[in-house]
């Protein structure tokens, strides 16, 4: 598994904020759905599992575990 770093935009904050978490998946297509609840991709605005509007702006990957 490997360990990403995701940064997003959550429409109900300023729009100068940015949040990140880390996530542990083994694509960073999956890590993005752990965080959204949904398939999307970075740049996409979708409603995760609370309601809220969140915009993905990137993902890293911190760690690869072979």
């Amino acid at each position: 598994m490997n360990k990403y770093i995701l940064y997003y935009k959550h429409m109900d904050m300023p729009p100068e904020h940015t949040t990140c978490v880390s996530r542990w998946a083994n694509t960073e297509k999956e890590a993005i759905k752990l965080l959204t609840g949904k398939s999307s991709k970075v740049g996409d605005t979708v409603t995760n599992k609370k309601g809220a509007q969140i915009r993905v702006i990137s993902v890293e990957q911190i760690s690869n575990d072979e």
